[in-house]
């Protein structure tokens, strides 16, 4: 879960999702160095150096289980491994810790083959590792975001009583094991690939009996760096894993993170060669801050190393079907047509793109003709009249927001735009906590302006998440339940065909928007600056659409 809770999100444009049926050879967290797409000579790879980075907020966990928001994820897939990962440049699901891979004949089982990898202490993978990391994820002890295995054979059981080995998965010998599933998932191996989905050192882990400050403070895993040093709020430094399983990975030999470091401050350290990188896909939901980007793009030299991607991450208005005034489906429409979503654009220094629906580009059911309710402040007010209200008696309704400056500054945007056609608005900025518990306890909020990042890049994590009547417990924060939606949110969940699930998503998406059970706003660009001695200047390793900045595969032509 590439993970900011903006709005939940508890990263882009491109290619859409490939769904492999089975692989061999290279990847990996991002295996062979990536072609250069920026017109900038690489040249040949560099090993050695430290690259020098900073982060505003603390790192929360290197557990994988918790670590779901973005300042965790950056390191959790530096530090470990999964099954399978992305290509470096695209959405092409590659091997990993598994070299291959092959489903059944209905697509409800798949075996993995193993390579022969090890964990940065010298232990080696084997499959029994891989059947505990499912079992740790299903402990409800972890405290795991995100269950990626939860359509695993048995996983319900489990989950209520982690005891004896979990039948949902099935080890052959030290190198195969085999998962079974209740239903085909298309989306799966995706889902393998997050950071949820890491494999675990049994013997390390196991030892501290689900004490997770300990496990993430003693982190051990397969991937190209392991942990040197880690002083919470101050550093953390890592350095190469010298067992890492990508033969020539990584090139630099260490990667030294400043914590708590404001924006202003890391743009000014950027500008005096102190940090090497810079920019949301580093630091989590922050982008580069308005004046550093401004100022960016008025410097050539800057400019020339300035990289951005609009990102898996639809920010929208979500409207509690159930609490007045959005009982009434003509005043959540009047609120998506009241919306101007270029001003919003326009707003963000145009670092964004105007969004008409839930799901975003580049995965499959997005549709770029879908325009659903476009700005349109008659219609808004017209709707409000047939609704009942009037100048005198306006719909009124609270907007939750976080209290972070771009939320707070986006809500007050929209704020004025609802005024004009006749809503009494009333913003509510929170801090995380609290907005999140308001938002999952019904009957709390009326309204909430918030975003959500994929976990995986898969309609599925969009949509059912956030639109599923039948997902309990889960994130559909409007409290929306249509079983016509949630029909063709089913078809598209379980149909290896990617021209039926897209006809699905797109029905779904178009039905719900309809009815104004999500407003989408915009989807977000991440950026960074990169100096010109980091390289490669291909765009992917440093803000690929799901994976973080691949550090394994950058290198530094000055130390």
């Amino acid at each position: 879960m590439r993970k900011k809770v903006g709005g939940l999100a508890l990263a882009v444009v491109g290619t859409a999702l490939l769904v492999s049926a089975c692989g061999t050879g290279g990847g990996g967290n991002g295996g062979g160095t990536a072609g250069n797409s920026t017109g900038t000579n690489p040249g040949k790879p560099v090993n050695g150096g430290t690259l020098n980075v900073a982060v505003q907020s603390d790192i929360p966990s290197l557990v994988p289980t918790v670590g779901v928001d973005t300042e965790s994820i950056q390191y959790i897939d530096s530090v470990y491994s999964q099954l399978v990962s992305f290509s470096p440049t695209s959405l092409k699901i590659v091997p990993a810790l598994a070299k291959s891979w092959t489903w059944n004949s209905n697509n409800t089982a798949i075996t993995f083959h193993l390579r022969n990898a090890k964990f940065s202490n010298g232990d080696p993978v084997t499959a029994q590792d891989v059947l505990y990391s499912v079992e740790f994820v299903l402990n409800p002890k972890s405290n795991a975001s995100i269950n990626i295995y939860a359509g695993l054979q048995g996983a319900q059981a489990y989950e209520k009583n982690p005891t004896g080995n979990f039948n949902g998965v099935k080890v052959i010998n030290n190198n195969t094991v085999e998962f079974f599933l209740n239903q085909p998932e298309p989306y799966f191996l995706a889902s393998l690939a997050a950071g949820t989905g890491s494999i675990l050192d049994q013997k390390v882990v196991q030892q501290y009996n689900f004490n997770l400050n300990q496990i993430s403070t003693h982190a051990v895993g397969a991937g190209p760096y392991m942990v040197k040093s880690w002083t919470p709020g101050q550093s953390l430094i890592m350095v190469k894993n010298p067992y890492y399983w990508q033969k020539g990975l990584p090139h630099i030999n260490e990667i030294n993170t400043q914590i708590g470091v404001q924006p202003s401050s890391q743009f000014l350290m950027f500008q005096q060669g102190k940090l090497d990188l810079m920019g949301a896909a580093l630091d989590g939901s922050m982008q580069i801050d308005s004046n550093s980007y401004l100022s960016s793009m008025n410097n050539p030299k800057l400019k020339s190393d300035y990289m951005k991607n609009v990102g898996l991450m639809t920010n929208f208005l979500s409207l509690n079907v159930q609490m007045a005034p959005f009982t009434n489906v003509k005043v959540r429409q009047a609120v998506a047509y009241a919306i101007d979503r270029a001003q919003l654009v326009q707003d963000m220094n145009g670092r964004a793109v105007p969004a008409y629906q839930l799901m975003p580009p580049g995965l499959v059911g997005y549709s770029q003709s879908m325009k659903t309710m476009p700005e349109n402040l008659q219609k808004a007010k017209q709707l409000l009249q047939q609704a009942g209200y009037s100048a005198s008696n306006p719909a009124k309704f609270d907007l939750v927001t976080l209290n972070d400056p771009l939320s707070t500054q986006l809500s007050a945007a929209i704020q004025s735009q609802l005024d004009k056609v006749g809503f009494k608005v009333t913003l509510k900025p929170e801090a995380q906590a609290p907005y999140i518990q308001g938002l999952l306890t019904p009957n709390t909020d009326q309204a909430n302006y918030g975003e959500w990042i994929d976990d995986y890049p898969d309609g599925q994590d969009f949509l059912y998440n956030n639109l599923d009547g039948n997902n309990k417990g889960g994130f559909d924060v409007s409290y929306y339940n249509n079983p016509t939606v949630d029909h063709w949110i089913q078809v598209g969940d379980t149909s290896f065909n990617n021209a039926t699930r897209a006809q699905a998503y797109e029905t779904a998406d178009q039905i719900a928007n309809q009815q104004g059970a999500v407003v989408p706003l915009f989807y977000s660009v991440m950026d960074i600056l990169k100096q010109p001695w980091v390289q490669p200047g291909n765009k992917w390793n440093y803000i690929h659409q799901v994976l973080p900045i691949q550090f394994w595969q950058l290198w530094l032509t000055k130390h």
